[in-house]
């Protein structure tokens, strides 16, 4: 898929091949191709990973004023767009005009076409776009035939042009993706098992084969997701109590425990730990704060429990990785 970015009178964008230093500190996709430009109105952040059966991009950055998106698409194959900040309209050549809310997605089976896009408000955004060539989806199906059904609708229906909302299985897999713990020369193959996940989990909601969330309804789904936010919101602070987020996002205590293990594969702590360590992580790279410093803002009053949960979730010590980046002392 190929983009080419233009101000509303015509007039072409054009980007650089590196990312400025110090200017970016959003998420990252490791090993990816990344392009910047920015003018009087707009600065945006693009990374993109290529493979033979499928490419990922995540875009973000700023925009004060309006800047159109001419896509051309020229492959044939599964084409998903996430919209994980802001929202977009998008108008195809046969004049069917499509929008994507913030919060949700957008999937289609196509081979050619182009389009026109505007994002909703002028404001920061954050998209991530996903495309999947006709053998990976094969050979995905083929491992999975209760998805086949699925497979087959989409490439029969074309576009879906429905307001579908992320699901917190998805959004989960994608923080995965831009919080690799792998590194180099590993990191690819960590991709393409999150990228077939990510896959499937769309197939899945798509056919309707998910494990069904038959003891949540619509809004506890919400409320657990909102508790997750929350508790992002609080990586460098004090956290609520479990009892204080239940009543913030009007659950009881079991409902909010059971549906966290279940969407988000952990315990409510468990998981403000493990973020809260990938925090640390991007401090320990990023700063040259002192190594105590950071335990005390990621929730450690002593050095010594830090650098031992550290170690125990990325395998080397806080230290070891402070030595690696010779950009940052301690």
């Amino acid at each position: 898929m190929h983009l080419r970015f233009t101000s509303l009178d015509d007039e072409p964008v054009k980007f650089k091949n590196e990312f400025p230093g110090g200017r970016y500190n959003g998420p990252l996709l490791k090993g990816a191709r990344v392009k910047y430009m920015k003018t009087a109105g707009a600065e945006i952040f693009m990374q993109e990973l290529q493979h033979p059966s499928y490419s990922v991009r995540l875009s973000n950055g700023s925009m004060s004023a309006n800047v159109r998106v001419n896509r051309y698409v020229k492959a044939r194959g599964l084409y998903c767009t996430f919209m994980l900040k802001n929202g977009k309209r998008e108008e195809f050549g046969n004049k069917k005009n499509v929008r994507i809310k913030q919060g949700c997605y957008g999937i289609s089976y196509i081979s050619r076409c182009s389009s026109i896009c505007v994002l909703e408000q002028q404001q920061a955004f954050e998209i991530l776009e996903l495309f999947f060539a006709p053998g990976f989806l094969k050979q995905t199906a083929a491992g999975f035939p209760e998805l086949a059904p699925g497979l087959r609708f989409l490439q029969h229906e074309g576009f879906k042009n429905k307001e579908t909302g992320i699901p917190p299985s998805v959004k989960e897999i994608y923080r995965e993706l831009v919080n690799s713990p792998v590194e180099a020369p590993f990191n690819r193959a960590y991709l393409d098992v999150k990228v077939r996940e990510l896959l499937i989990l769309l197939l899945q909601n798509e056919l309707h084969t998910a494990p069904q969330d038959h003891s949540f309804s619509a809004f506890e789904i919400a409320q657990i997701q909102k508790a997750r936010d929350i508790l992002e919101d609080h990586i460098d602070k004090k956290p609520p109590s479990v009892r204080e987020l239940s009543h913030m996002v009007a659950l009881n205590e079991y409902k909010l425990k059971q549906g966290f293990k279940c969407f988000y594969k952990s315990g409510l702590l468990q998981w403000l730990k493990q973020q809260r360590l990938h925090r640390a992580k991007e401090l320990i790279i990023a700063t040259n704060r002192q190594l105590k410093e950071i335990a005390l803002i990621t929730g450690y009053s002593r050095q010594e429990n830090f650098a031992t949960a550290f170690r125990k979730q990325f395998g080397y010590s806080p230290g070891s990785l402070r030595r690696r980046n010779p950009g940052s002392s301690g």
